[in-house]
């Protein structure tokens, strides 16, 4: 969903692979409770009222539509050689005092893009310095780490970081150390 919202509606951003394309939907809430599409925006019909879309929320649409391999291809098209800026995000659910679930969120965990590239976001607790890194936020956040019950990792989409990843080799960082 777009940040983007008036009284009545909600606006929802969708990648239309076969035209490589983004659409913006328009929703509205009814008070029955029950939901219906106003109408279906261009990109640039969008824009034109509400400002330009985020390239978070531009890779998150085309990111649940496109495979990976067609997915950078478009990161490149659309953002360049270099692509966006990600923005790794490490989620961590833990039980609070009173039993309910908490979270938090710590942003740039270690993990480079090339990293991430050869063995997969999920594994980002493989990569050197990861637990170094999440312990130093951990302890700043004040986070009872034997209460955690659940960590995610996201750059668009949330997935389950797999915690017995195993260590492995960054190229990217072995190539800074030599420098």
């Amino acid at each position: 969903m777009l940040k983007f919202r008036n009284a009545s509606c909600s606006y929802h951003l969708f990648f239309d692979k076969m035209k490589t394309g983004f659409l913006v939907g328009v929703g509205r809430r009814h008070t029955s409770g029950s939901a219906s599409v106003v109408t279906v925006l261009t990109h640039a019909q969008f824009e034109h009222d509400a400002g330009p879309i985020g390239a978070r929320s531009l890779r998150t649409a085309a990111r649940r539509e496109l495979d990976p391999v067609a997915f950078r291809r478009w990161e490149e098209s659309e953002f360049g050689p270099r692509g966006a800026r990600r923005a790794y995000r490490v989620l961590t659910y833990f039980r609070q005092e009173d039993g309910s679930i908490g979270y938090k969120v710590f942003r740039h965990p270690t993990s480079c893009t090339e990293f991430v590239e050869a063995h997969g976001l999920m594994n980002a607790a493989g990569h050197p310095g990861f637990w170094d890194w999440y312990a130093r936020h951990a302890k700043t956040a004040g986070l009872p780490v034997e209460s955690v019950v659940s960590m995610r990792i996201a750059d668009t989409d949330k997935m389950r970081l797999n915690l017995s990843a195993p260590a492995m080799d960054c190229p990217c960082c072995a190539r800074k150390k030599t420098q």
